[in-house]
């Protein structure tokens, strides 16, 4: 639970100096880069002492090694161009989702089992992303697949009622001379309302 409440913080922090700086994204970056660097190498050196600079260090690395590397880095800097664009739990949403293709392929291709608790993991993630998007009512999803839900009619039949109201009330306010606007009028109304 700390560790979940840390790195939301940490996710909404980020979002923070991102979006409510006056630095471009790759100087921020940088920043945030440095300062990751500091810990990394000074870890480093606890750990293996000065021998590890210099060649030493990427000795052994081998192609996948720096593909691994690459990946890692365009990763990272795609992360900060959702953030700066979208949100943080955009990014949490799609990281979440990648977990469940690659978890997909690993069971497809790999014939790895799936439990049944991957598998409510896995609706409750995919509802939580339609929850996120505003289709957490499961009448809604329904109009997406083609069937139109009892509450879709109902609006479209108050809309209908609304735009003949107005159009009763433009019969009932015009003037006996205006005989050609309230045509007008009248005739806009009941294009929109289709009768």
């Amino acid at each position: 639970l700390g560790a979940c409440m840390a790195s939301g913080l940490a996710g909404v922090y980020f979002e923070k100096l991102l979006k409510g700086s006056c630095l471009s994204l790759w100087a921020r970056n940088l920043q945030l880069a440095l300062y990751s660097l500091l810990i990394g190498v000074g870890s480093l050196w606890q750990t293996e002492g000065a021998t590890i600079f210099g060649w030493n260090f990427i000795r052994g690395y081998t192609t996948v090694v720096w593909l691994a590397v690459a990946n890692n880095a365009v990763g990272g800097l795609l992360v900060a161009v959702v953030i700066k664009y979208a949100d943080t739990i955009l990014k949490n949403f799609s990281t979440t989702l990648s977990i469940l293709a690659t978890m997909m392929v690993s069971t497809l291709c790999f014939g790895a089992p799936l439990s049944p608790l991957s598998i409510i993991g896995t609706v409750a993630v995919i509802y939580a992303v339609f929850l996120y998007g505003g289709m957490g009512n499961l009448g809604h999803l329904c109009t997406l697949v083609g069937s139109p839900s009892d509450r879709a009619k109902e609006q479209e039949a108050a809309r209908q009622e609304l735009w003949k109201a107005r159009a009763e009330e433009v019969r009932r306010s015009s003037e006996p001379g205006d005989a050609a606007a309230q045509a007008e009028k009248l005739h806009r109304i009941l294009e929109k309302v289709g009768g």
